[in-house]
């Protein structure tokens, strides 16, 4: 979290930040958010289209398997007899 928080202009170090109640309250709706959709893996959870896979090797094989199903169904849902507006 420490990494993702230096890629920004800050007036307020890290530590005071994650120390901060408003700090707390979102990281309890993270930990609430997870938890409801099952991303307990210790080594990390990739959330792709609102689909849980645990961080693995299987991953990215995870989001080519979604994203083409995803392409399909756009693909037969758009009609190309209808003229674009």
């Amino acid at each position: 979290m420490q990494a993702a928080y230096e890629r920004f202009e800050k007036t307020v170090p890290f530590e005071d930040t994650i120390a901060s109640p408003e700090a707390d309250a979102t990281l309890d709706k993270i930990t609430a958010y997870l938890e409801r959709v099952g991303a307990t893996a210790e080594t990390g959870s990739v959330l792709i289209n609102g689909k849980y896979f645990p961080f693995s090797q299987q991953w990215p094989h995870a989001l080519q398997s979604t994203l083409t199903e995803q392409l399909q169904y756009l693909q037969e849902t758009v009609s190309f007899d209808r003229p674009v507006r």
